[in-house]
């Protein structure tokens, strides 16, 4: 009899309004050994895939556009109760309902992030259900 233990492997949308800085975020996260959902680059195409919900956790830059649209992303993400991080240039949040946020300051490396998502999901390949939710700044 085989051994059934599913494995769940997390899923993360990124939102990033640069688009070489998206990819190479995009190649990292899927190199730690997450999949990645989408990546995005405008706040239209962001609330197009917040309503599909295909992802458990999402990576969202604050200045995705000049208005830093990137904090009411995060309002809907909390709202559905998706986990989400900052990764952005900024070293807090600059709103005070986000101020308890994870958040990876830009420039950051491979074990940085790995750090991020385990706080924010759970290691990649983590059994099914056994995502966290985490709200500290990672450093």
């Amino acid at each position: 009899m085989a051994n059934d233990q599913s494995v769940n492997i997390p899923r993360i949308l990124i939102i990033e309004n640069e688009f070489l800085i998206g990819e190479m975020l995009k190649d990292m996260v899927q190199e730690l050994g997450y999949t990645v959902t989408g990546t995005v680059h405008r706040v239209p195409t962001a609330l197009a895939e917040l309503i599909k919900a295909n992802f458990d956790a999402a990576l969202v830059n604050i200045g995705v556009d000049q208005q830093k649209h990137g904090i009411e992303l995060a309002d809907l993400l909390k709202a559905n109760d998706k986990p989400f991080a900052f990764v952005t240039g900024y070293p807090h949040s600059p709103a005070d309902r986000h101020e308890d946020a994870l958040l990876l300051e830009k420039p950051f490396d491979l074990d940085q992030l790995r750090e991020l998502l385990e706080k924010l999901v759970g290691p990649a390949g983590s059994p099914k259900g056994a995502f966290h939710a985490g709200v500290n700044a990672v450093g």
